[in-house]
């Protein structure tokens, strides 16, 4: 089953006057279950790829689909919506809030959705099990290491099912060793849950469990 189809993705961006083109005619197809990095040099287009493929921007051409709707054109509203119940995001900088511990912003996402209060106590516990902080739920980000902030991001996006998660360079301010153990984690989890992931990175140390790698190069994808 397709997750995600590009179609002739275009992007540009006017500066003082110049047409910047960053993606030029991308065609591409991620089926169900892949585990696939997205690599390319700074500055290739890799966060504005994956900003389009999850509606956080849209691209000047072409269409994106998730699953068999066509999500390029929506109303913000309508992305907002797709955002929330069919795509995960695991950012580089972690992203969390740091006002709240790890199980509410875990549950955020769930709460956003109207889940009852026992099945999102439920659900964020056996996560975090699964990524092995059971014991930080009450715990702020500020009290965790760099690779267990990554960790609740990944449950976070993992928490409500999603079709599809994003990562942009999760492993970039990790060290090595850190860097592998949050990867071996993606990677457990899409078998174990049959997620799809996609995940910008510009380690080659990483692509040893990847099912397929993308390389962006002057706009376009050029090798797969």
């Amino acid at each position: 089953m397709d997750i995600l189809r590009l179609q002739n993705v275009s992007k540009d961006y006017i500066l003082k006057g110049e047409t910047i083109k960053v993606l030029q005619g991308i065609d591409l197809t991620l089926r169900a279950g892949e585990f696939v990095a997205l690599m390319g040099p700074s500055g290739s287009g890799k966060t504005t790829l994956l900003h389009i493929m999850g509606g956080v921007d849209e691209p000047t051409g072409g269409k994106v689909f998730l699953g068999e709707k066509e999500i390029s054109g929506l109303s913000p509203g309508q992305l907002a919506e797709v955002r929330l119940y069919r795509l995960g995001f695991i950012f580089q900088s972690y992203n969390l809030l740091p006002a709240l511990t790890v199980f509410d912003n875990c549950a955020y996402p769930l709460i956003l959705q109207g889940r009852p209060g026992k099945e999102r106590r439920e659900r964020v516990e056996r996560m975090l099990a699964r990524v092995g902080l059971s014991h930080r739920l009450k715990h702020r980000p500020e009290d965790l290491s760099g690779g267990e902030q990554q960790r609740v991001a990944v449950a976070r996006a993992l928490i409500t099912r999603p079709l599809l998660v994003l990562a942009d360079e999760p492993t970039a301010h990790l060290d090595a060793e850190t860097g592998r153990e949050i990867i071996d984690l993606m990677h457990r989890l899409n078998q174990e849950e049959g997620t799809t992931f996609l995940f910008a990175t510009h380690d080659p140390a990483l692509l040893q469990q990847t099912t397929r790698t993308l390389r962006l190069q002057g706009g376009r994808i050029v090798e797969s």
